[in-house]
């Protein structure tokens, strides 16, 4: 009924200069929407600007994507 949803899957990592893994994003597009499902940044490295830098790529590649609108829920264990 809706047409296709033109859905889009696509992950963004931060890596040290040893190429391990520091902080990830995973983020899809689809319907105007830019959904953001998860994102991670090591405890040890909190602060410093590395969640920050992955939501303005995330966000970046939804305007590049057409869209208008995003969510991210959040959570804490």
């Amino acid at each position: 009924r809706f047409g296709d949803d033109g859905y889009a899957p696509f992950a963004l990592v931060a890596r040290d200069e040893d190429g391990e893994l520091i902080a990830g994003l995973n983020a899809a597009t689809f319907f105007g929407w830019l959904a953001i499902e998860l994102l991670w940044v090591d405890g040890r490295l909190r602060g410093q600007g590395y969640g920050s830098a992955l939501l303005a790529q995330a966000e970046a590649i939804g305007r590049e994507r057409g869209c208008l609108l995003a969510f991210l829920n959040s959570l804490s264990f």
